[in-house]
């Protein structure tokens, strides 16, 4: 049962769905006029983006998944393909406001994977990406909040900005742990970043500041949406804040690629299973 768990997280289908959610707690936030192809679009986007950035690990001695990747670089390959077949697909089925609104996108998450290539000039950008963690949570912020609000010509409002926000802090968060994760196959590949100067109690208290940051938001939002949707809010930043030092002592695959990952994911979750019970 491990093995299969493991497995689905390893060939990055988890994060995929993972994506799917996200978008979808977005729409069902604010009720967005979203085009049913937008989802399986996102799915193969997130798809192939992660495919693509696991292929290129090259330091199996650091963590379960580099090791798997590294034992798969061909299955990676085909996910790659079929993955971007099949977002392409989807996207060439929505309308122009999708494909524009897709770029930033695509260039931040690029930016994210770049500079793991090893070959010129990509290696040159490892200079230049201390900023790596936030490249990667703007990406998912965009592409889960941002651009269904986009592609739908959602005005903004107060309501919107503190959605906005409160997500975009919550998947900062979870980006922030998954750089202390990759610290070591990071500084083997010599890419930096500036969390790495930080101790343990440091990041303890940026996270925690982060958090309480995050709960503001979440309670300014608790009247104008669904009261589950608003709970889920509320308790993702709960969990982040019971759980964040067990989270930054352990380097445990499925706990990381499955609980924390979740926490982006759980709001999304939550929309979902309402939708389908009333």
């Amino acid at each position: 049962m491990k093995q299969a768990v493991a497995f689905f997280s390893n060939t990055n289908l988890y994060i995929a769905l993972g994506a799917v959610l996200a978008c979808y707690g977005t729409v069902a936030t604010f009720n967005l006029p979203i085009d049913k192809n937008f989802y399986p679009f996102i799915f193969f986007a997130t798809w192939c983006s992660y495919s693509l950035h696991w292929y290129f690990s090259n330091d199996g001695s650091l963590g379960e998944k580099e090791e798997w990747s590294i034992k798969n670089k061909k299955m990676l390959l085909v996910q790659t393909a079929i993955s971007l077949i099949g977002g392409l697909y989807f996207l060439s089925l929505l309308s122009k406001p999708y494909w524009i609104g897709a770029i930033p996108a695509v260039l931040l998450s690029l930016l994210y994977t770049a500079p793991k290539i090893p070959h010129q000039p990509f290696i040159q950008l490892r200079r230049f990406v201390v900023a790596k963690t936030l490249y990667l949570a703007l990406a998912w912020h965009y592409a889960t909040v941002l651009l269904p609000m986009h592609a739908t010509n959602f005005s903004s409002n107060e309501q919107t900005f503190h959605f906005a926000w409160h997500r975009f802090l919550v998947i900062f968060m979870v980006c922030l742990f998954f750089d202390l994760k990759d610290k070591k196959v990071d500084m083997s590949n010599g890419i930096k970043s500036m969390l790495y100067q930080f101790s343990n109690p440091i990041v303890s208290v940026i996270i925690l500041f982060l958090s309480s940051m995050a709960l503001v938001s979440a309670a300014r939002l608790f009247t104008f949406i669904p009261m589950p949707l608003g709970i889920a809010n509320v308790v993702t930043v709960l969990l982040i804040i019971i759980l964040h030092k067990r989270t930054m002592n352990t380097n445990d695959q499925l706990w990381y690629f499955y609980m924390v990952d979740g926490w982006m994911f759980l709001s999304g979750l939550v929309a979902l299973v309402s939708s389908l019970l009333i």
